[in-house]
Order: C-alpha cells, then structure tokens, then sequence
C-alpha cells in the first residue's frame, strides 16, 4: 500500500512539473526546453522514489 501511495504521490508531482516546464517552454518558443525538463523531472523523482530503476 505504501509503494501504490508513493507512486502517486510521485507521478502527482512528475505531472505538475511537467505542466510548468509545457508552460515555460511555449512562452519561450521552445519545445526541446520541454522535452529536457521532462527528462530532468523523471530523474529527480527517480532519485526521491528509491526504488531500482526498470529497464
């Protein structure tokens, strides 16, 4: 139950991320800028997460 509540807790906070990069990235006419921070975001939370990484 824990796992399931941190996964979402997490994919909560990947979306939100995800949201404000979209909005910056198009104020700045730069979608590549959107597609790094994505990145950035699914690293920083794998990072929190501490589970193993899939392959």
């Amino acid at each position: 139950m824990r796992d399931h509540l941190t996964q979402h807790q997490l994919t909560e906070k990947f979306y939100e991320l995800t949201m404000l990069f979209e909005l910056e990235a198009r104020q700045a006419n730069q979608p590549a800028l959107a597609r790094q921070g994505q990145g950035n975001i699914l690293l920083a939370l794998g990072q929190e997460d501490h589970l193993p990484q899939k392959n």
